[in-house]
Order: C-alpha cells, then structure tokens, then sequence
C-alpha cells in the first residue's frame, strides 16, 4: 500500500474543483426502436433536470474500478485470495458514477468519443455544491492489495496504517490508467441505494440532490434537425439557453454560435 499514492490522490481530488463542468451525450438518427427509446430516455432525464448513473460494468473501461487487485503470486491460500476478490467484486457493484469533465464544447476529442462524432449535445453544469464532485486521479500501474488486505482483517495494522488503507479503498472509485489523462475527468459517486434505479446498468439521481445545475445546451455540429428542435423545446423549458457547436475559422477546435 502506498501512503504517497493514497494522500495524494486525496488532496487532489479535494483541490481545484472547478466551478463549471461538462457532460457530453450521444444522440443517433438510426430507426431502430431500441436507438430511439434511448434518445428519448436523454431528452426525458434532461427535461426532468436528472443525471444518469452508470454501474461501472456499463462504462468504457474495462478496468474501471479495478485499480486494486488481489495478488495471487504472494503464495497465500486460494481460498483466501478468492474470498477477498469477491469482497472487492461486492463494493464494486454497489457503486454508481456520472462523468463528467473539464473539458469544453470546444474539445474534438470528447465530441468525437461521447457524442456520436458531432451527433449529440454537450451540457454546461454550473457546480453548487463542491462536496458531491471528485476528480479522477490518473495513475500509471495498478496496486496489488493482498498484504494490506489480509494484515487489515486479521486486526494486525495499527490505528494509522488502518486509516490509509481504508482511506485506499475509498479512492479507487476515482483513479483510472493515465491513458484517459486527457479526459480530464471529474465524477459524482454514489451508492446503488442512492438512486433510482432503472436497469442493471445504472439508474437516475436528481441534478438538484448532487449540486449541479444545467446552464446551456449545446448542440452538436452534426446534431439532427429533429433532435435540435427537441432539445430546443427542453432549453425553453429548463429557462436554459440552447447554442450551436461550429469549427472555428481558424483553430482546430469548436466555438459555439446563437441559434436564430
């Protein structure tokens, strides 16, 4: 376990929250029932002022949530190793998370990932209350958790040591490889219980009830005429102004334009 990893990532998730964030969120034209039924679940959750939280098996990392591990080669029994492995299984299946990130509607990357290459909307958040928001920690390796595992329920740490590794524990909620740094990610974690749950993957939480409130909406270069008008009609509801993403004149990048 690493005291410097732990406290680290615990002064910087508490630093430099940022005062406003970014959700972007894929829309598709295809016919299909199930496409449509999905766009409309978006368009409803914004309309209602709700933020959907992904169970982490839902998200595109395969390795979410798996920054500790169990390591199997410190020659401890199998059945011990597999005991606490399920243990980790179990935390892991009781979190809940909403992404979002720093950066903005002018970012290719994240039009190009989230939102259907251009196809989607992005929505600006105005961050009110702090306490709910934690930044990803971006990390190089993972951490194998046998020793600290086993030395934590035989009772053998002394009060610090227990301390830092539950301190561990409660961090990786946040911490992804490094390969995602660009992302520049901020999350909203809760339990299961917290939310109302929809699915097997996730369910919705109030924007109200984490602090977050939605400031603009912006539609993307590729938007569909349909969706912009949906998401206009959404914007005049919420009293939240609706702009339109465009490529710069003379930057590789997006700016955004009134809507007439």
């Amino acid at each position: 376990m690493s005291r410097t990893l732990s406290c680290n990532a615990v002064i910087d998730a508490q630093e430099n929250i940022p005062d406003i964030l970014y959700r972007f969120y894929s829309l598709s034209s295809e016919p299909s029932q199930s496409v449509q039924e999905l766009n409309e679940s978006k368009f409803d959750a914004l309309k209602k002022n709700e933020i959907w939280m992904s169970a982490p098996d839902a998200l595109n990392d395969p390795f979410e949530l798996a920054t500790l591990y169990i390591d199997y080669r410190k020659g401890y029994p199998k059945e011990i190793c597999d005991y606490f492995s399920n243990k980790l299984n179990e935390c892991r299946k009781d979190v809940r998370i909403a992404s979002f990130s720093e950066n903005d509607f002018s970012s290719m990357l994240m039009w190009a990932y989230y939102a259907n290459n251009h196809q989607g909307f992005c929505v600006e958040y105005k961050v009110q209350k702090k306490t709910y928001i934690q930044k990803v920690t971006y990390l190089s390796k993972r951490y194998g958790l046998i020793n600290s595992v086993i030395r934590y329920f035989w009772e053998e740490m002394n009060q610090e040591e227990r301390r830092e590794f539950e301190e561990l524990l409660s961090i990786t909620n946040r911490m992804k490889g490094i390969e995602w740094k660009n992302e520049r990610e901020f999350r909203v974690i809760l339990s299961a219980d917290e939310i109302r749950q929809i699915s097997d993957t996730g369910g919705l939480v109030s924007l109200e009830s984490v602090g977050l409130i939605p400031m603009r909406i912006i539609l993307g270069m590729k938007c569909s005429e349909s969706h912009k008008r949906r998401l206009m009609d959404i914007g005049k509801t919420l009293g939240c102004p609706v702009v339109s993403a465009t490529m710069s004149n003379n930057e590789y990048k997006m700016v955004v334009k009134c809507n007439e």
